[in-house]
């Protein structure tokens, strides 16, 4: 009765680690290897399905739509080039500098008088 009780504590992945001691270091190799691949791709997918979930339940993913960014409008124009313009966004273009740096002009001389 007591080889019984031993045998049934026995976790199931016992059986599994002791056939892998027995395989030679090359097999031992290849196998966990694969058992490598396997488990990559079954968290994949595990994950893609949480992913999944947690979008149903937010409600944050709606499929088909794509938002898009709509390009800032220019707030500042080149005296000298006026293909040259400035949103006001970021750091002062190269081009901004030189000219208040040649004309003694402070950046509200480039202002736009209506941006769009």
């Amino acid at each position: 009765m007591a080889k019984k009780a031993k045998r049934a504590s026995k976790r199931p992945e016992t059986h599994l680690v002791e056939n892998f001691k027995k395989l030679e270091v090359s097999s031992q190799a290849v196998l966990l290897l694969e058992l490598g691949k396997l488990y990559e791709k079954a968290k994949t997918t595990r994950l893609g399905l949480l992913k999944a979930e947690m979008d149903e339940i937010t409600g944050s993913k709606k499929k088909g739509v794509k938002k898009t960014r709509v390009k800032p409008a220019a707030k500042y124009r080149s005296k000298k080039d006026k293909k040259l313009t400035w949103s006001g966004r970021g750091s002062t273009p190269r081009w901004m500098k030189e000219e208040m740096k040649a004309l003694k002009l402070k950046p509200d001389a480039f202002l736009l008088k209506n941006p769009k």
